[in-house]
């Protein structure tokens, strides 16, 4: 094999391996973005939804979160807003679960 094309393959085998080490940081960086996030953010944008909700706006609604799986609490006044509730938290990405204690009133 003569020298150049020695190089030749060379160049491509550290390309190869730099864009196949470079997709390994990709896929961290994704994994880490993808990551659960944790039960006061949960609970924080449950509630950031609620109020952005003209039916669920005012509604003494309490939340809490705990690995995961949000609980709701306090009244409503249709059956139509407590499944809202619960079908709002459970839209909220990394919600595993949720607990609707809602009463309606």
């Amino acid at each position: 094999m003569n020298t150049s094309k020695q190089v030749r393959i060379a160049a491509v085998a550290c390309v190869v391996t730099i864009g196949w080490l470079a997709g390994c940081d990709t896929i961290k960086a994704t994994q880490s973005a993808s990551a659960k996030p944790d039960d006061a953010t949960l609970s924080a944008t449950v509630k950031t939804s609620f109020a952005q909700d003209l039916s669920l706006r005012g509604e003494p609604i309490t939340v809490s979160a705990s690995d995961g799986v949000v609980s709701l609490g306090g009244s409503v006044s249709s059956r139509d807003e407590k499944d809202r509730a619960e079908a709002i938290a459970r839209s909220v990405p990394g919600v595993a679960s949720v607990y609707d204690d809602l009463a309606v009133k």
